[in-house]
């Protein structure tokens, strides 16, 4: 599923038996297991022209570069108007859109753009790319959940899924 939202709203309608999530869902009816917690962190590639700049030119001049957006449904998503965006006057500047990270960091690689990334990303693409970092007090938590309905019998599938994939990360 495309997004965290279209995954509660399938969940409802017990369409499914179990979604992997990028934010928590709240509802009585889902069980969730949380399989990661991290931070979404500002990433640009190796040797990028902003590290040159002092931290305090550094988002003025993000919001003059164009941003690399995760997209896979029309409207906006999460990481689109992630709230960190307002909390540090961040406004990006929407240009490249991606639905995989093998093309984010391409387009990363190919531009002076910047991309709003799971922290693990950038650590399993540490050679290319890396965090920019903006504040000290950075808190754009990241959860990956595995998520299933309450309502539905114990799921094999759920239990294998997440006793093999949790340790993963």
């Amino acid at each position: 599923l495309s997004s965290s939202s279209a995954a509660s709203d399938v969940y409802k309608r017990q369409d499914i038996d179990m979604a992997l999530v990028f934010r928590s869902i709240q509802h009585q009816d889902i069980e969730e297991h949380e399989l990661y917690s991290g931070q979404f962190k500002i990433a640009v590639r190796k040797n990028h022209p902003i590290f040159k700049l002092t931290k305090s030119k550094r988002i003025d001049n993000l919001n003059q570069l164009p941003a690399i957006t995760f997209r896979t449904t029309n409207g906006i998503n999460y990481t689109q108007s992630h709230p960190i965006f307002k909390k540090y006057n961040i406004k990006p500047k929407h240009t490249f859109f991606y639905d995989n990270n093998e093309t984010s960091i391409k387009l990363l690689l190919e531009t002076d753009g910047w991309a709003l990334l799971p922290d693990l990303v950038i650590k399993q693409n540490k050679k290319q790319i890396q965090e920019l970092p903006i504040s000290s007090s950075w808190d754009a938590t990241l959860k990956i959940c595995l998520i299933k309905n309450k309502n539905r019998s114990s799921s094999q599938l759920f239990d294998l899924v997440k006793e093999n994939v949790a340790p993963k990360f």
